[in-house]
């Protein structure tokens, strides 16, 4: 099965179970792999073939706008919202927090999440 692999959207919002990252917020990025057919996109050179890019970038921001205290629970919701294209035979979704607020360093935590 062919895939496209959406990298790297990155967002400001206010997801933790901290009092500050609900002031503050926090650095996120997130990315989807969509396992799908892709012969008819590949030959016919149409979107409406494709995944449409743009269409998933809005339902992430959508997702990623809604607080919540864990990053499994962002990623739950944007994964059931990428069920509505009915194409897509399997899905990752993965979010990071970046820099999250620890008593040390941590570059990001991230949680990849695909249904299960």
């Amino acid at each position: 099965m062919s895939s496209i692999h959406i990298q790297g959207m990155r967002f400001r919002a206010y997801h933790g179970c901290i009092a500050e990252e609900a002031l503050s917020g926090t650095d996120f990025e997130v990315s989807v792999l969509a396992h799908m057919p892709m012969v008819k996109a590949a030959s016919t050179d149409n979107l409406h073939d494709a995944l449409d890019y743009c269409a998933v970038y809005e339902l992430v921001k959508e997702e990623i706008n809604i607080p919540s205290k864990l990053i499994e629970h962002v990623a739950g919701r944007i994964y059931n919202r990428m069920k509505q294209f009915d194409y897509i035979t399997e899905c990752h979704v993965q979010v990071s927090k970046l820099n999250p607020p620890v008593n040390g360093y941590i570059t990001q935590s991230t949680v990849v999440y695909n249904g299960e």
